[in-house]
């Protein structure tokens, strides 16, 4: 790495930018609204929406009203099958980004993994990108 100036630290987002988790993500949204008997479909991701808003405001564009308990239920199951997907999850990883992490390190820059995404530290752990 040659760098005129070297940072003091490097921050990545987790889901898409070091891993390819966005199809992973949708297949566990899909099943979530195959459960409610809600159509889902990859336009309507919005990333960033925490995972029970999100189910209410899908359920509302599709014209049906998913209450607190179903919101509540469809976010541990998410939880739960983004947690069982460590896994599925090194698969996906971009094919440079361990080695660039490792890289940034051994140059003595800290390096920070970012997300908005439940239990990404720990799948981050399991698949070897935090330290």
């Amino acid at each position: 790495m040659n760098l005129q100036k070297k940072p003091a630290a490097a921050i990545f987002d987790f889901d898409d930018t070091l891993v390819r988790t966005g199809p992973m993500i949708v297949d566990i949204y899909r099943r979530i609204f195959d459960r409610l008997e809600i159509p889902f479909t990859h336009d309507d991701l919005a990333p960033g929406i925490p995972t029970r808003e999100f189910v209410r405001l899908v359920g509302q564009n599709h014209g049906r009203v998913v209450g607190v308990d179903a919101c509540a239920a469809a976010e541990r199951q998410y939880r739960r099958a983004y947690a069982a997907s460590a896994a599925t999850i090194a698969q996906l990883l971009e094919p440079t980004a361990a080695e660039l992490l490792a890289e940034l390190r051994a140059a003595g820059i800290r390096t920070a993994i970012a997300s908005s995404g439940f239990g990404v530290a720990d799948v981050a752990r399991t698949i070897g990108l935090s330290p």
